[in-house]
């Protein structure tokens, strides 16, 4: 089916398509953005005792903090849909 986008004739799938496109870069981007949240609060914690923690044990660390924010996000979301009800 084609539709009209400023006089042009384009197609409907093309259009959903690159929207799906553009979504999925979009999460990619945010699970690049958060993984670099990580690794700067790693890097700004280094200087006190949980922060040294932290950096030598990295490789648990990022992997386990992305768990807990992941986990966090989730919990606050479903608040929010609680509220909104």
């Amino acid at each position: 089916m084609k539709i009209k986008v400023f006089k042009i004739k384009v197609d409907k799938r093309a259009i959903i398509r690159w929207k799906i496109y553009i979504d999925r870069a979009k999460m990619y981007i945010g699970y690049i953005n958060l993984v670099m949240m990580v690794v700067v609060f790693i890097n700004s914690v280094k200087d006190n005792k949980y922060g040294k923690i932290l950096a030598e044990h990295y490789i648990i660390a990022i992997p386990a903090m992305i768990v807990l924010f992941i986990a966090f996000s989730l919990v606050l979301v479903s608040r929010q849909f609680n509220y909104a009800t």
